[in-house]
């Protein structure tokens, strides 16, 4: 079979489509907005200033051109709440600030109707409602980046504990809602490769905390509370494209569950996967057949298992990295978190979407190798054979 082959078997209907040659991801199908200063707004619909990071695979994304395109496409100066700098305020880049602000433009609401009970309001009649709605998704993105407590906020965010209360924490949960920047397909690209793992090794999965105060309710005080870490805490497992390190799907629960649990009581996750493809974890995944693990020391280890143990553990480095892209600097998620649970999620999903997208608008930042197909059609066709 030449090398570059493609795969042309329908893996499952999530798959991105492909012909003869790499397809585009599935569309996005939302409306794109022009974005420029007060005093020249224009929401009408219009073309992307470059190619779409979500729609095309990244060996056909320029992360340079394409990457600054997106970066140079708002200027947020003129915005209540700037203070530093996109990066400083925000702890993302202004590419991902800019792509994701359009992306989730509909789901910001720009004030409240206070005639109407304190109704919110979505639709932009002037400069001043357009420069709102930007202060709420900007003040979201400071308000995760620092977490500063009520009587900060002025300082911190530039405007009140009411106004977070009122718009701002709308928006975190409208915007949660709505974000979808993850894709679980992308790891079938043709270039997830590695040195090691020429094919069929496609994914990492680890777990990592997030710390939060005890609650009250001393039912969930008891299941937060975890003997590991010997603190309150909710459990996240994340997984990465294997070359790459693009985070793929996450999940959180209570911090009584070990990655073990976390992995086993995902069953729609776990059907995804085909019976092909494998996946490296820890020693926590010791039995799921879709894993390969490192093995267990119990004293007589050969020379060839530490050699496998010291591989596995080279490249489940990448989870840890893309973890410390989500934890590290963000206070909300850095620090213990005081709110409530369905904050948290939604604070989660909006920085682990975000990351995904940013990294993904960043390019790979391993070596990857390719192009060839993910699985050797022979194999594929044994399984659908049998």
């Amino acid at each position: 079979m030449a090398s570059d082959e493609r795969v042309v078997v329908d893996l499952s209907s999530d798959a991105p489509p492909r012909g003869h040659a790499r397809g585009a991801s599935e569309p996005r199908q939302r409306p794109w907005y022009k974005l420029s200063l007060p005093g020249t707004m224009s929401y009408e619909a219009f073309s992307k200033p470059a190619r779409d990071p979500l729609r095309c695979w990244p060996d056909e994304y320029d992360c340079q051109l394409d990457t600054n395109a997106w970066a140079c496409a708002m200027d947020w100066r003129g915005v209540p709440g700037y203070q530093c700098g996109v990066k400083v305020d925000t702890g993302f880049e202004p590419y991902t600030v800019n792509y994701a602000f359009n992306y989730l433009y509909a789901s910001i609401p720009c004030k409240t109707d206070t005639r109407r009970g304190g109704v919110l309001v979505y639709d932009i009649k002037s400069d001043g409602d357009a420069l709102l709605k930007q202060r709420n998704f900007y003040g979201m993105l400071q308000y995760i980046h620092h977490y500063p407590i009520a009587d900060r906020m002025p300082a911190v965010l530039g405007f009140s504990w009411t106004t977070f209360r009122q718009q701002v924490a709308p928006a975190l949960f409208a915007a949660a809602a709505d974000i979808d920047f993850m894709d679980f397909s992308l790891r079938l690209w043709d270039y997830n490769h590695v040195q090691h793992f020429p094919e069929r090794v496609l994914m990492s999965w680890d777990g990592f905390p997030v710390h939060v105060s005890a609650s009250k309710n001393k039912w969930v005080a008891r299941l937060t509370k975890s003997k590991k870490y010997q603190d309150w805490i909710i459990k996240v497992d994340l997984g990465i494209m294997l070359s790459t390190g693009f985070p793929l799907d996450y999940s959180c629960q209570l911090g009584v569950r070990n990655d073990s649990r976390m992995w086993e009581e995902n069953p729609d996750r776990r059907a995804r996967i085909y019976p092909w493809e494998y996946a490296l974890g820890d020693k926590a995944y010791v039995g799921f057949g879709e894993f390969l693990t490192e093995y267990k020391d119990y004293g007589a280890l050969t020379h060839d298992q530490i050699e496998w143990n010291n591989v596995l553990q080279f490249y489940r480095g990448r989870n840890e990295h893309t973890v410390s892209e989500v934890k590290t600097g963000r206070a909300a998620l850095d620090t213990k978190w005081r709110g409530s649970m369905l904050g948290l999620c939604s604070v989660l999903r909006i920085v682990i979407h975000l990351v995904a997208l940013q990294e993904r608008m960043r390019g790979p930042k391993y070596d990857c190798f390719g192009p060839w197909p993910v699985c050797p059609n022979a194999i594929i066709a044994r399984y659908y054979r049998n």
